[in-house]
């Protein structure tokens, strides 16, 4: 449904192997087409046609599974290599990827999913309202100053899907970010923070 693939059991696998073979075969074709472009164009090559793909409505279907994010970030490890025409696997993909500024697509997924959520909070009351709820006890020792009760199902599906993961990534923040209402600030503080773990 509009480029998600669900399944009755609210499985992510189908969609994932769907759009990590689609991503695979756009960078392909770029690999093909830019042989001999600089890195510059390379990578906006990748930022535009590729990442996207792997991106899109991720915050819905973010997996948990570690295979699924191996599988995602696969993708960008052989963008970034060809980006930099680094194919000697004696070169760490990380140490490529730090140097083209390239987030990992699970952090990315992280921030997209805070950023969500903390849309919700502060700028859709009708939905906070009817999503999220105070905590029945804070401690101001344990908790962040915006804390939000937690929600918990009886399947692992439902306990890592969107709003109960994000909740917890939520209650796990300092309440120097949480605080800030403006979406662009929270952005690039939340940046900053989940980048130094």
């Amino acid at each position: 449904y509009l480029g998600v693939r669900l399944t009755p059991d609210l499985s992510w696998n189908n969609h994932i192997e769907a759009i990590t073979a689609d991503s695979s075969r756009t960078l392909g074709l770029i690999r093909r087409n830019l042989r001999s472009a600089p890195p510059l164009v390379r990578k906006l090559a990748y930022d535009t046609y590729v990442r996207p793909k792997l991106e899109y409505a991720a915050t819905i279907w973010n997996p948990h599974q570690i295979y699924l994010i191996n599988n995602l970030e696969a993708v960008q490890n052989r963008a970034a290599r060809f980006i930099l025409s680094t194919y000697d696997h004696s070169f760490s993909v990380s140490a490529l990827k730090s140097q083209l500024t390239m987030s990992s697509l699970q952090l990315r997924r992280k921030v997209s999913q805070l950023c969500l959520l903390h849309k919700i909070y502060y700028h859709i009351p009708v939905l906070k309202n009817e999503l999220l709820s105070p905590p029945d006890r804070t401690s101001s020792r344990l908790n962040n100053t915006c804390t939000i009760k937690r929600i918990s199902g009886s399947t692992n599906a439902f306990n890592r899907s969107f709003l109960p993961q994000a909740i917890s990534d939520w209650n796990n923040l300092p309440s120097s970010i949480v605080t800030i209402v403006d979406p662009i600030n929270f952005l690039s503080c939340i940046k900053l923070h989940l980048s130094s773990y």
